[in-house]
């Protein structure tokens, strides 16, 4: 038995898609010697402050879009402790660790917000749909 792909199953494949080709590219579309690679998010880093931003910046639209494609709560914590990690890592002086650390906790807070938020959508949509059929 096969099942036939709705409408709604292939803007989720496309959008799948789109999301792993922005984090190949991110994390390991420029090859170096010795069969190592690294993303743009490596190269962005570089810049002080700016690019950590933008790499976490990046890297949490990626999580956002992955809530809204309905992963597993776990699995975006998981994301989201990346995106702490290698910004904090991505600091390089004392003073930059410190800042990134605050700016990221805050960031990863505003994140868990919507996060949160999306989930409250998502089960006051389930409420509604199960009201309306009469359960």
């Amino acid at each position: 038995m096969t099942d036939d792909l709705t409408a709604d199953d292939i803007v989720e494949n496309r959008e799948v898609r789109k999301l792993r080709r922005l984090a190949h590219l991110l994390d390991s579309s420029i090859p170096l010697a010795g069969g190592y690679r690294i993303g743009l998010d490596g190269i962005i880093g570089l810049v002080p402050f700016v690019g950590d931003a933008a790499g976490a910046l990046l890297s949490s639209y990626i999580v956002i879009r992955a809530a809204q494609l309905g992963v597993s709560t776990r699995s975006l914590l998981g994301m989201m402790v990346n995106i702490m990690v290698e910004t904090v890592i991505g600091s390089t002086t004392a003073k930059r660790r410190l800042t990134a650390a605050v700016v990221t906790l805050m960031f990863l807070f505003v994140l868990t917000l919507i996060l949160l938020l999306l989930v409250a959508i998502k089960l006051l949509t389930m409420l509604l749909s199960a009201v309306a059929t009469g359960l």
